[in-house]
């Protein structure tokens, strides 16, 4: 079956436990480039607008990849994997990650290294037309 899966939720606030199993699939009519691996978080919050990502846009995010100093990417933290979409900030002697919103309502995250996951890197996003209404 071709297509990109949808997974849970992926706040753009506060964290929360996300990246939960398959919603929906979207057809690959309606998708962006892809490689096998990526997937779709649907944003919850509005702490990236500042980057043009709206609450309920689908971010495409890229998996295994190497995330770059001040990148986007979705990043679970701790043992109950809450994940955050935010600009990753590696610290001196990479031993902390800072998490940056793009909406200046929302403070840094700083965690240690060893408790940050990068899900996956942004690549994109998808954004429906019924967004603006």
């Amino acid at each position: 079956m071709g297509g990109l899966p949808v997974l849970g939720g992926g706040p753009a606030g506060t964290m929360k436990e996300a990246l939960s199993q398959c919603d929906t699939v979207l057809d690959e009519n309606e998708l962006l480039r892809n490689r096998p691996g990526d997937f779709l978080l649907v944003v919850d919050g509005d702490s990236m607008i500042g980057d043009g990502i709206l609450p309920g846009d689908k971010v495409l995010l890229r998996p295994d990849v190497q995330v770059k100093d001040r990148e986007i990417a979705a990043v679970q933290v701790g043992d109950d994997y809450q994940a955050t979409l935010k600009h990753v900030r590696f610290g001196p002697g990479a031993t902390k990650i800072t998490l940056t919103a793009s909406n200046a309502k929302y403070r840094p995250m700083i965690v240690a290294s060893a408790e940050g996951r990068v899900a996956g890197v942004y690549r994109g996003l998808v954004r429906s037309a019924s967004a603006w209404r």
